[in-house]
């Protein structure tokens, strides 16, 4: 990987949630890469860190949690030391985000062109209304929403769940970011509106080089959007690797497990697998490999230490004891 390619750099990056019921431990020790113009796939069950690990890069953490360590590094300055007057010009500008749930991430007494407005006039400096409505417009017929002048004027309330959706995305580019950090952006939607986004993001990726972190549970989405998958569990990332590689050849128990979740149309239809146990209570995380618990794979070492990283091709990394030594 040219170090000139990358835009975004995790490095060591920890991050606890303080509760009264004790202290979470949501990120640990996370070491990240995302090049220009590519969509990296972070893949994991719920609790696993990932919207943790977008809220982060963006600044947007809950006040109850705390870095602990590491650094986020976007075009080769370090997110965590920017201070607050300093994230509007720097960060809002290059990179947006959008969540799961369209309606709760917007204002419902804005409209959308109110929510647009709002952005370029903050981020692009432009005051010209007519200007910024045709931006607005041209965005919003990007984005393939009929009749943009309506959507403009509307609420939130007053779209349905995949127009709203592709309003956020249509807010989200408003800004010319360099980086677009989606997080679950179609587990509400239907599987035609679900298709629909993707192939959208997919054409924004091909047409103006958007680099994408994409965050789902769901392999099979997974495999529609991303050219680099990182597969993540309990605040750890335990393999990562190119679509091919993750789909051909699963290394991870955890990545394995997860491939037999996907339902798979065949003749005899198999009941769906599900994945054993639960979650280890982050509170108190295992010493060793997050999944030990639940693994069928587990050696001795497994509960004592956190396995390293093993490159088995330059594009495909895992953290596994048993890949030490070449072992399979």
């Amino acid at each position: 990987m040219n170090k000139h390619d990358i835009l975004l750099k995790i490095k060591n990056l920890s991050i606890y949630y303080y509760t009264s019921e004790g202290i979470i431990k949501a990120i640990r020790n996370v070491d990240l890469e995302l090049r220009k113009g590519e969509v990296v796939c972070i893949v994991g069950e719920s609790g696993s860190g990932k919207s943790t690990l977008g809220l982060a890069i963006v600044r947007a953490l809950p006040v109850n949690a705390k870095i602990m360590s590491g650094s986020i590094i976007f075009e080769g300055k370090d997110i965590l030391n920017l201070k607050e007057d300093e994230l509007q010009t720097y960060i809002r500008k290059s990179i947006s985000m959008v969540f799961q749930d369209p309606a709760a991430s917007l204002n419902p007494l804005f409209t959308i062109g109110e929510h647009m407005k709002d952005v370029i006039k903050n981020t692009l400096d432009i005051i010209d209304e007519k200007e910024i409505y045709e931006i607005c417009e041209n965005i919003l017929k990007r984005v393939g929403l009929p009749d943009p002048q309506r959507v403009f004027r509307s609420y939130p309330h007053e779209l349905s769940g995949g127009m709203l959706q592709r309003a956020c995305i249509a807010i989200a580019l408003t800004s010319r970011p360099k980086l677009l950090i989606a997080d679950e952006p179609t587990t509400m939607l239907d599987v035609t509106i679900q298709a629909q986004i993707l192939k959208l993001l997919k054409e924004l990726k091909r047409e103006v080089g958007l680099s994408m972190l994409f965050i789902t549970h769901n392999l099979g989405i997974a495999s529609e959007i991303a050219d680099r998958i990182v597969i993540m569990y309990a605040g750890k990332i335990l393999e990562e690797g190119l679509v091919e590689e993750i789909f051909k050849n699963p290394l991870h128990p955890y990545t394995i497990k997860l491939l037999e979740t996907i339902p798979r149309i065949t003749k005899k239809m198999p009941r769906i697998k599900e994945i054993p146990g639960m979650l280890p209570d982050l509170r108190n995380p295992p010493h060793g490999c997050p999944f030990v618990e639940r693994c069928e794979f587990a050696k001795p070492e497994c509960s004592i230490s956190m396995p390293k990283f093993i490159e088995i091709t330059p594009t495909h990394k895992v953290a596994c004891y048993n890949y030490y030594n070449g072992n399979a």
